[in-house]
């Protein structure tokens, strides 16, 4: 089957069907329908109205900001002393604080944007006191001789 790529428009007046998609300014993403059915397969979807791109913005990032305060969770709450892990987690939340500010910045309002930012370095800063916890518990079991 031939790859066409189509934008459904219906106004009052008339219905229209556009080809060209390069020309319409939006957000693209995949959709994660999962389930099976024949018919059209949708790769990935073109939101050119803002209202929708907003939502679908706030509801990804409130779902990606969910894993990663459970995930903190159980890093605070483990006896463990591995810095590995923790280092791996901040480095995460930094590549993901930058690709908020690259791809989503246009997107989402300034207050939004905001307190999103303060939420993410609430969390590294948790982050960053377990891991200065760890290291002065490494220290003073080095030191006990």
């Amino acid at each position: 089957m031939e790859n066409v790529k189509y934008l459904l428009v219906k106004n009052k007046k008339e219905e229209s069907l556009e080809t060209d998609l390069k020309k319409i300014s939006g957000f693209v993403f995949n959709p994660q329908n999962n389930i099976k059915y024949d018919g059209i397969l949708v790769d990935e979807v073109k939101l050119a109205k803002p209202e929708f791109v907003e939502k679908i913005l706030k509801k990804k990032i409130k779902r990606k900001l969910s894993l990663y305060t459970q995930l903190i969770i159980e890093l605070i709450d483990s006896s463990d002393e591995d810095d590995g892990t923790i280092d791996i987690v901040l480095n995460d939340l930094e590549r993901y604080k930058r690709v908020i500010n690259n791809n989503y910045k246009a997107y989402l309002s300034k207050k939004y944007l905001d307190l999103l930012l303060k939420k993410i370095e609430l969390l590294q800063n948790e982050l960053k006191t377990k891991q200065v916890f760890l290291n002065t518990n490494v220290e003073k079991k080095g030191k006990a001789r």
